[in-house]
């Protein structure tokens, strides 16, 4: 009888068993089962210490989905108080919705997950055939790589992305928001959240918030990730809202 699987369903059958292709398949398979884990972390604590009321800088929260396995919410304190322009970036993005099915398109383990580019995000979450769905297009358009709220009228850039704001915060453990360029000065949505300390992102890439709850979601993520940055499911963000600095836990 001929076989009409399709070869995505067992693809390490058309390859030559034990090479690194088929092995690496074999492993991916394997990951994509396995139940998700919610790691332990009662052990973290925020790098840049607890929040300081004084400041009344926002805090922002990011609800997570790996696969179909909702993982938790992620609360992070966003230092407007050391990098206003880069913090309030960030939280119009989230008090509008923008970031509302984005995927974390690359996960390193022991370093950080990336995400922020919403020009691509779950249908899960936003339908495909209701684009409006998610978050106001005139206020931020669709733009592949994503783009930031600031335009020509308060940058003087036609690009939609600003300048490097400082580097006062360091990336001094694991939990720092900091942003995910490719360049000096082409700062937009996109962010990472590090696994670990990221010294080599100091003086590089602007750290402007922190993880004060929710890390084990964040841990969770580390958990599918791969060297490459790939994940074995996808993850994602379902939710995202402000929640005022009186409300912070």
């Amino acid at each position: 009888m001929e076989d009409t699987e399709p070869w995505w369903v067992n693809p390490t059958k058309y390859l030559a068993p034990q090479t690194p292709y088929s092995v690496r398949w074999e492993n991916r398979l394997s990951d994509s089962t396995r139940e998700i884990e919610i790691p332990d972390v009662a052990d973290y604590a925020p790098p840049w210490g607890a929040p300081d009321e004084a400041t009344a800088n926002p805090v922002v929260e990011l609800d997570v989905r790996i696969g179909g396995t909702p993982v938790g919410t992620v609360a992070l304190e966003l230092r407007a108080d050391v990098c206003p322009l880069t913090a309030e970036n960030f939280r119009s993005m989230v008090d509008f919705g923008v970031l509302k099915g984005v995927y974390f398109h690359r996960v390193y383990p022991r370093f950080a997950c990336q995400s922020g580019d919403f020009f691509e995000r779950s249908p899960v979450v936003c339908p495909v055939d209701d684009p409006d769905e998610c978050f106001d297009l005139n206020l931020v358009e669709y733009r592949k790589g994503g783009r930031s709220i600031y335009g020509a009228d308060t940058t003087g850039r036609d690009d939609f992305l600003f300048d490097d704001e400082n580097f006062n915060l360091k990336h001094s453990g694991p939990g720092v928001l900091t942003m995910a360029t490719d360049a000096p000065d082409t700062n937009g949505s996109q962010f990472f959240i590090t696994f670990d300390e990221a010294p080599q992102l100091d003086g590089r890439n602007v750290a402007f918030g922190q993880v004060i709850e929710g890390f084990n979601a964040i841990k969770a993520i580390e958990l599918v990730g791969s060297p490459e940055g790939a994940t074995d499911r996808a993850v994602f963000i379902t939710g995202c809202r402000v929640r005022s600095p009186a409300q912070a836990r």
